[in-house]
């Protein structure tokens, strides 16, 4: 199985889950690291309702500084 089907497979039913509590989520993103673990990845810059731009931007800042950490990644975002 691919690394992308691996972090589609494990982040999607989460991803459902708050869809059908909440209607909505922030984004997220989890990637597989260089030992092959699937890890989730977060950001919080202390604003409990940032726009949802923001949080990508986040993400992609925090992904960057740890690439070499990890083979692939997966941002998923409600759009």
């Amino acid at each position: 199985m691919s690394d992308i089907q691996r972090l589609i497979d494990t982040t999607f039913p989460f991803v459902q889950d708050l869809l059908s509590k909440y209607g909505e989520f922030y984004p997220l993103a989890a990637a597989v690291t260089t030992s092959d673990n699937i890890t989730q990845v977060g950001t919080y810059d202390g604003d409990e309702h940032p726009l949802s731009d923001e949080v990508i931007e986040g993400l992609k800042r925090g992904l960057r500084a740890k690439q070499i950490d990890y083979k692939s990644i997966a941002i998923f975002y409600d759009v």
